[in-house]
């Protein structure tokens, strides 16, 4: 992962992938009502990595061991 990498993430519907989709100025990411984002995606900008997170509605979601590892992946 060369350059910056940024982690879009958050509860469910909420538009982390609108978001994106806005970043990118390109529509790369499905959006709609509910869980669209069903896997950590990547998405590369000229210098970055948009990574699009699935949605939670729970603290605790993010403490497993795919989040753990992601986010320890960016740093």
């Amino acid at each position: 992962m060369e350059g910056f990498n940024v982690g879009l993430f958050g509860l469910t519907s909420t538009g982390k992938s609108t978001m994106l989709n806005a970043l990118l100025d390109q529509k790369v990411a499905d959006t709609g009502v509910g869980e669209t984002t069903k896997k950590i995606t990547p998405y590369n900008g000229t210098k970055f990595t948009l990574w699009d997170v699935p949605g939670r509605n729970d603290e605790v979601s993010y403490l497993s061991m795919e989040y753990i590892s992601f986010f320890k992946g960016l740093s």
